[in-house]
């Protein structure tokens, strides 16, 4: 029989250890871009991401038996790999300084927008990629005349990346948020609809009778449905008054194919990110920009962290979330209006949001 004082060392082991696993989930880290956390994993520094680092030390607590020399032993050979593996990063970073690698800065009304496109939906393919380039700026064109009221002539690439096919792009503040309101909507689909299909998956295992499945099967696809209402809806309250009044329906129906391409889009294991300009230094905020512009930008960084985070905790992106029916017509380059001759990407001017009309329908549980 073990002595008490055995307990006692084991119990402050392990909460020593839930303490760790605690701060693991408070890291910055956690809301991290997809493109930082890809960086990671196929630089082999994956072991330094706060969840990887959460779930081993949560294995060593739930190995049987548990033995607290082993898993004390067990711990420090972790913590002794992921000192190197962020020395080795430290390193890296402090060499591509030294060559002058910097990032470019953001004006302050101007956000990064990144597409990582997998090559499992490139092919590798010139001409898929060039229909999936195609569908995609439809999508920017759709949300840029949501809140502008027109289409923009240009849409401003910053850069451009191989293997997968990564895009990144330049956004204002209002495309941005939009963008965040559609990408953010369909993870919380995922999100849901992940979470019904887990419940019905153990009453299944708990032979519940079909009837009840079925029923939960029926929900988990008017979550879909309901879940592509919803984001439709919040897209509308920023329609701005500009829009013209003959382009209302046509641009609702654009929306509506919009939202379901990247529905089906991030289902096959594309991801979207946006990254905030950085405050800049030596100038008190509230002299850096004006208050709208803050106001602005604090709602999107809200979005844009939330959204990192919900990412990092979904399930292997290889493989689809959603069993989607393949009855959906994809965009086409003819939906919306064309570009007024000799419009310039300054001739822009922000516009206020106007408040939209709610489509209905039932909302995703909060």
């Amino acid at each position: 029989m073990a002595s008490p004082t055995d307990a006692a060392t084991n119990d402050a082991f392990v909460r020593s250890a839930e303490i760790l696993i605690e701060t693991l989930g408070e890291a910055k880290s956690n809301t991290a871009s997809s493109s930082i956390r890809l960086a990671l994993r196929e630089t082999g520094m994956e072991a330094l991401i706060p969840a990887q680092l959460a779930e081993q030390i949560n294995g060593l607590l739930e190995g049987k038996p548990f033995l607290i020399t082993r898993a004390a032993q067990q711990l420090q050979t972790l913590e002794k790999e992921v000192r190197q593996r962020y020395a080795l990063l430290a390193d890296t970073v402090s060499f591509l300084t030294q060559l002058q690698f910097e990032p470019e800065a953001l004006d302050q009304t101007e956000y990064e927008v990144g597409v990582l496109i997998p090559s499992s939906v490139t092919k590798d393919d010139l001409k898929q990629i060039d229909r999936e380039t195609k569908q995609w700026i439809f999508v920017f064109d759709r949300l840029e005349e949501l809140v502008r009221g027109q289409v923009a002539p240009t849409i401003p690439v910053r850069s451009m990346s191989s293997g997968s096919f990564d895009l990144f792009l330049s956004f204002d503040d209002r495309g941005a948020l939009a963008l965040l309101l559609l990408i953010g909507g369909v993870y919380r689909i995922f999100t849901y609809v992940r979470d019904a299909a887990k419940r019905r998956e153990e009453m299944t295992q708990a032979n519940y009778p079909e009837k009840y499945l079925k029923h939960i099967q029926k929900y988990e696809e008017e979550l879909i449905d309901e879940g592509k209402k919803e984001i439709l809806a919040k897209l509308l309250e920023h329609k701005t008054n500009a829009l013209p009044a003959t382009r209302h329906g046509e641009l609702e129906t654009g929306l509506k194919r919009a939202i379901d391409f990247v529905l089906r889009s991030l289902n096959s294991g594309v991801d979207v990110e946006v990254s905030s300009p950085a405050t800049p230094e030596g100038v008190e905020e509230k002299e850096a920009v004006e208050a709208e512009v803050r106001e602005l930008g604090a709602k999107i960084e809200q979005l844009r962290l939330h959204m990192n985070k919900v990412v990092a905790q979904l399930p292997d992106r290889s493989k689809p979330i959603l069993q989607l029916s393949d009855q959906t017509e994809p965009p086409g380059e003819d939906a919306g209006p064309k570009i007024p001759p000799g419009a310039k990407a300054s001739d822009r001017k922000p516009n206020p949001p106007a408040s939209g009309s709610p489509t209905g329908g039932k909302k995703l549980p909060d």
